[in-house]
């Protein structure tokens, strides 16, 4: 089965939006073009700032009941 020429693919697509970024569309067009990439590429969360990959943190550090030299005295 071949896909008609009538439809755009997906890498056609991002070629007309990154070429309408660069300067082949003017004002409002070059900016919905560059949010649609940016969308499509995960660049930008729903609320609008840039993703960012949250900080795992690892809890390893396992308690020692038994110091050595017993507890401080305080």
């Amino acid at each position: 089965m071949t896909k008609p020429d009538k439809i755009a693919d997906a890498a056609e697509v991002l070629e007309y939006l990154t070429a309408c970024m660069r300067g082949d569309a003017s004002g409002s067009g070059a900016i919905k073009a560059a949010e649609l990439l940016a969308k499509r590429y995960g660049l930008l969360t729903e609320r609008g700032g840039v993703a960012a990959e949250a900080p795992r943190i690892i809890d390893d550090i396992v308690a020692d009941d038994k110091m050595e030299g017993g507890a401080p005295d305080g």
